[in-house]
Formats: C-alpha cells, sequence, structure tokens
C-alpha cells in the first residue's frame, strides 16, 4: 500500500452515474470528480508563523469526497489499480450519510 506524505490523499476514482434517461457513451479517460479516500498523509497546517504543529486532516480514509476536476491529478497505480494523488486543498467537500 502507498503512504502518502504531507497533506496528500491516495483516492480511489468513482464512477457516477451519467443519466438514468439518456444512454450516455462513457469515455475510458473521462474525468472523476468523486472518489473514496483510501490513505492520508499526516498533514501539514501552520498558521502563518509557520511554527504551529502538525494538525490532523479533516478528510479521514474511507470518507466519499468530492474534488475540482479541472486539473490533473498524478495516477499511481497499487496491485492493478489506477488511483489518484491529491491534496486536502483539491477537496471540496464530504459526503456523510443522511
Amino acid at each position: 500500500m502507498i503512504r502518502p506524505l504531507r497533506d496528500r490523499l491516495l483516492v480511489k476514482p468513482l464512477d457516477e452515474p451519467l443519466s438514468t434517461v439518456l444512454e450516455v457513451i462513457h469515455d475510458s479517460k473521462g474525468k472523476h470528480s468523486r472518489g473514496e479516500v483510501l490513505a492520508v498523509g499526516p498533514s501539514v497546517k501552520f498558521d502563518e508563523d509557520r511554527f504551529r504543529p502538525r494538525q490532523q486532516c479533516d478528510v479521514q480514509p474511507g470518507d466519499l469526497i468530492h474534488f475540482t476536476d479541472i486539473f490533473k491529478f498524478p495516477v499511481v497505480e497499487d496491485q492493478g489499480q489506477k488511483l489518484l494523488m491529491l491534496q486536502e486543498a483539491d477537496v471540496c467537500f464530504i459526503e456523510e450519510a443522511a
């Protein structure tokens, strides 16, 4: 298993259903904007003077997250599975069960 450093997240991209009404041809090279967090780095959050100790990341393994899909994220392959390496700042929100 890959262990991220700093504020990096190892994310398994999840396919979203594009439509339940129309048949949509999905390009396998399409961008994902939703994923499951597999591993979280120790995170580095400092205040302005940069002497504050490390704090926990807001995102935890197992969280379903939505992230910006504007940028191309590094793709890492682990045990035949393609995973994305994101930063915590790329996460828009965490999906919580109702």
